[in-house]
């Protein structure tokens, strides 16, 4: 693969920390890093190879690749802010207008499975269409709206090279545990020595693998032409039951099963959410991580076992 620069929006988020771990360790890549707050950047690691820069600065540069890791985190969630779509759009529109004047650049943007819609009675597959009500407006809908329609606007742009990865589920050992994320939880239980309490209802979840997920990206950036939208899978997904009985053999995990427990996720209750669509395969993408052995790994990495 020759040289490329990496501009990276978003670059203090919990996936991009990844990502720029990644990319760093290889020498073809140059990174640019963008935030709200440079400052915030130069602590992710060595700044060799590294240029920190506000998204002021962003068209003063040529790059190979963008990936746009800026979303809102529904865990963090507290008010309905109709504005999170404004701010979505605005940083979109900035790359898209980029695109304009550079043909071969390739955009790749973080997009989530929400874009479904917040039931998930079944998985997602191949013929799954993305849903929303626009008789119903909450944080949930919010949040998927601006991801369908950043993939809509997408998609019309058909000679950008534009892929949108649908994520369904990502855990490492960067994750914020100041959050309410299921894995968050579960950690901060394990390392307090708390009961972990959650209902007796089982979900399914599928955490794709960073390294997995950072090859992913890379297929992207070996195509080419593109201009696609693909969902993001491990190599096998994992219920909660499954996830609770290894934390409590590996981490000692005390946790209690009551008959209800009110749902903490804004983005609504989804109890298989993950995708069947191994579209990806075409990009010649194949995970190598199941989600047990990717929480697992970076749990250990988090609770230094």
């Amino acid at each position: 693969m020759n040289h490329k620069n990496i501009a990276i929006f978003g670059s203090t988020g919990h996936v991009a920390k990844n990502l720029i771990s990644f990319f760093s360790k290889d020498k073809t890549f140059d990174l640019f890093l963008f935030s709200r707050d440079p400052t915030k950047s130069q602590t992710l690691s060595s700044p060799h190879k590294f240029s920190f820069r506000s998204y002021d600065e962003f068209e003063k540069n040529e790059y190979d690749v963008i990936i746009n890791c800026i979303g809102v985190n529904v865990a963090k969630f507290t008010n309905y802010d109709p504005f999170h779509l404004v701010i979505s759009e605005f940083y979109d529109n900035k790359i898209i207008n980029y695109l304009k004047n550079h043909s071969t650049t390739l955009y790749l943007n973080l997009s989530s499975g929400a874009i479904f819609g917040q039931d998930f009675i079944s998985p997602v597959n191949d013929f799954s269409i993305p849903k929303l009500d626009l008789n119903e407006v909450n944080q949930g809908t919010l949040y998927s709206s601006s991801k369908i329609y950043s993939e809509f606007k997408h998609r019309s742009f058909v000679d950008f090279n534009i892929v949108d990865l649908r994520i369904f589920g990502f855990f490492s050992k960067f994750i914020d545990l100041n959050t309410n994320f299921f894995m968050s939880e579960l950690i901060k239980s394990v390392k307090n020595k708390s009961n972990f309490i959650t209902n007796n209802d089982d979900i399914i979840r599928d955490y794709v693998n960073p390294s997995d997920f950072y090859n992913l990206v890379k297929c992207c950036i070996s195509n080419k032409k593109i201009n696609d939208a693909f969902d993001v899978y491990s190599k096998e997904p994992i219920s909660k039951f499954q996830i609770l009985k290894e934390f409590s053999d590996k981490f000692d995990l005390k946790f209690k099963l009551i008959e209800k427990l009110e749902s903490i996720s804004e983005t609504g209750l989804k109890k298989n959410y993950y995708s069947l669509s191994r579209k990806a395969k075409k990009i010649d993408y194949f995970p190598q991580f199941s989600s047990l052995e990717t929480i697992l790994n970076e749990s250990a990495l988090i609770l230094k076992i």
